[in-house]
């Protein structure tokens, strides 16, 4: 997360209908959907997309990021053909200054692709 937006980037290359992410809640629901993106998403290893911009194929999109702080959970999802195909969960919670990029299963590095 970068002044309140949050970079996906990519390790390896990748290929989706529909990309997703929902945030863990304290209250109501456990998971709530804050962003949705549909297209001919197509990227490649070591490219980004900053939720809530276009780029790499993404033809809509729905944000809501006032609900992710720098303590959230959550969950980013892919569809290919209307069938998930990816899924991927990050606590934001594990990010310091020095390791800014939290990975999937609870991680973090200092670098978006390196190993933590």
């Amino acid at each position: 997360m970068v002044d309140g937006a949050i970079e996906l980037s990519f390790c390896e290359p990748f290929a989706a209908d529909e990309l997703g992410a929902d945030v863990e809640q304290t209250s109501g629901p456990r998971w709530r959907e804050f962003w949705k993106a549909t297209g001919d998403i197509q990227a490649r290893t070591g490219d980004s997309l900053t939720l809530g911009q276009s780029g790499l194929g993404v033809t809509y999109e729905r944000i809501d990021q006032n609900v992710v702080d720098e303590r959230s959970v959550i969950l980013v999802f892919a569809y290919v053909d209307n069938e998930q195909s990816e899924r991927a969960w990050f606590d934001f919670a594990d990010a310091t200054e020095a390791r800014p990029w939290v990975h999937s299963k609870a991680a973090a590095s200092s670098e978006p692709c390196t190993e933590p």
